[in-house]
């Protein structure tokens, strides 16, 4: 073929006999690769099995390539379809100008849920996620795909039991990201705090009191919230004894 090709085109492909009965080349596909016929046999791979052997092409067609310095062409379909090529049984490629669009929705079967269990926070989230990802707010309808039907109340336990310990036992990493951004709001707000006492105090460490439920609490953070600072650097005062934390 004169025509000269680049990886990445995307065009509709006229081929000779073999590959025309072999393939499909009534669609598109996207030009994977081109990579020259001899310096794939001398990277060792096995050019004359894989591609004109198994295309029922001879010996004398694979050396006459050779001798052309042809090249073999890697084509991907749509439907992630794979078809390798020498480019010598290409005629013509009537490549694509503009790009092609189609409308696309994305389904998720849930399966049977109970009818009071609402999905409002779910779908806003995958909206979020979307418009995230693809740049596109998209239009969002929870639809049902069955009858209502009832089961009984030991069943409906353990199901929402099963449920619930799948969102616990196997975390996204969505469910991960979220959780960790949240620890990392709350230390920043115990930096933020540690910093206006230490300023307000010339580092002078604060003494904890208990509440009426008998918890130990500072004026500024909880005594959890505390334990997390360095024990090289800060310690607390909890009647009248001091410890490192």
């Amino acid at each position: 073929m004169s025509q000269f090709l680049n990886i990445g085109e995307k065009a509709k492909f006229e081929v000779k006999y073999p590959f025309d009965k072999i393939y499909d080349f009534n669609k598109y596909y996207v030009i994977s690769s081109i990579r020259n016929i001899k310096e794939m046999i001398v990277s060792g791979e096995e050019v004359f099995e894989t591609i004109y052997k198994k295309a029922g092409l001879t010996e004398n067609d694979f050396l006459e390539d050779i001798n052309n310095n042809q090249t073999i062409i890697t084509l991907v379909s749509e439907e992630d379809e794979f078809i390798v090529i020498p480019n010598s049984y290409i005629v013509s490629a009537n490549v694509t100008v503009g790009v092609e669009y189609q409308g696309t929705a994305l389904i998720f079967n849930l399966g049977a849920l109970p009818v009071e269990k609402s999905l409002a926070s779910l779908i806003n989230d995958i909206k979020q996620y979307i418009y995230d990802t693809v740049g596109i707010d998209p239009t969002a309808e929870l639809m049902r795909t069955s009858d209502k039907f009832s089961i009984d109340l030991e069943k409906h336990k353990s199901y929402e039991a099963a449920r619930k310990a799948g969102i616990t036992n196997n975390k996204s990493f969505r469910q991960n990201y979220m959780e960790s951004l949240n620890k990392i709001k709350k230390l920043n707000n115990i930096i933020k705090v540690l910093e206006e006492f230490i300023k307000n105090t010339n580092g002078i460490y604060p003494t904890f009191n208990r509440d009426e439920d008998n918890l130990v609490k500072s004026n500024f953070f909880t005594i959890e919230d505390y334990q997390t600072i360095p024990s090289m650097i800060f310690s607390a005062r909890v009647r009248n004894k001091s410890f490192p934390l």
